[in-house]
């Protein structure tokens, strides 16, 4: 039989050594610390959900970002009160109004998820908090690099929305050094243009595990971190992380 055997001083380990990296980096634009994001996915890559959170909370994290409605609900239910961004953009207006109603910031991808989320907000007489999600290359989600023109109508059409961050995804940050710097360049200019036309970005964030070991001048105002926390990352920069899981093929007590 084998057992998933988790080893939270690693873990804890982990988590310190971002948390130096981090304050190393430096300060952003604002003269803040680079925001850490924690991503949350696939029941916290098989730690558990609502366990690894609390963990993380713990030990000084309180951002969060998740992939699913379910996920974003089940944290709430749990009394769990920190930041939670969902970043998968939806045009649904149920879904809005279940993730506007348990406080969860909503990402825009498209003018018809700016229409929704403003006609919710407009109906509960609230702003609805929200980061723009932005394409630069990875072709999955999101408002894609070129159609600026159609966001910024969108964005100054909105009464409703607050724009609390903006942020894109590289494809391949640890083997496509050349690819990473286009998206790059291409993230800044829609973040120009955005500004240039009156429109607020908030908090910035593209650097993901491995591109915000590279790129320290990429991180911005935040970076979002998966499986770093975990030691399992490609580390060609010599950072002492540890591995935390490990399967045993029998049980072990404490």
């Amino acid at each position: 039989m084998k057992t998933l055997i988790i080893k939270k001083e690693d873990l804890r380990h982990n988590i310190k050594q971002i948390k130096e990296l981090v304050s190393k980096i430096g300060k952003d634009d604002k003269g803040n610390l680079v925001k850490i994001i924690a991503i949350l996915k696939e029941n916290a890559y098989g730690l558990g959900l609502i366990e690894y959170t609390k963990f993380l909370i713990e030990n000084g994290i309180s951002f969060f970002a998740v992939e699913t409605i379910e996920e974003a609900i089940a944290l709430r239910k749990q009394k769990i009160k920190e930041e939670i961004l969902i970043l998968s953009p939806t045009a649904i207006k149920e879904d809005i109004e279940l993730l506007v109603e348990n406080n969860i910031i909503i990402s825009l991808g498209s003018k018809e998820d700016v229409e929704i989320a403003d006609k919710v907000g407009k109906e509960q007489k609230k702003q609805i908090k929200a980061h723009l999600n932005i394409d630069t290359g990875i072709g999955i989600r999101g408002w894609t690099y070129q159609n600026r023109e159609e966001m910024i109508i969108a964005l100054k059409n909105a009464q409703n929305i607050e724009i609390e961050g903006t942020y894109s995804e590289f494809v391949d940050s640890t083997n496509d050094d050349k690819f990473t710097k286009l998206q790059f360049q291409r993230f800044l200019d829609v973040i120009e243009v955005l500004q240039m036309n009156g429109i607020q970005t908030g908090m910035l964030h593209i650097c993901d595990d491995s591109a915000f070991l590279r790129y320290t001048n990429m991180n911005l105002n935040a970076i979002r971190i998966e499986k770093a926390f975990l030691g399992e990352i490609e580390n060609k920069i010599t950072i002492p992380f540890r591995r935390v899981k490990y399967l045993e093929t029998r049980n072990i007590r404490n």
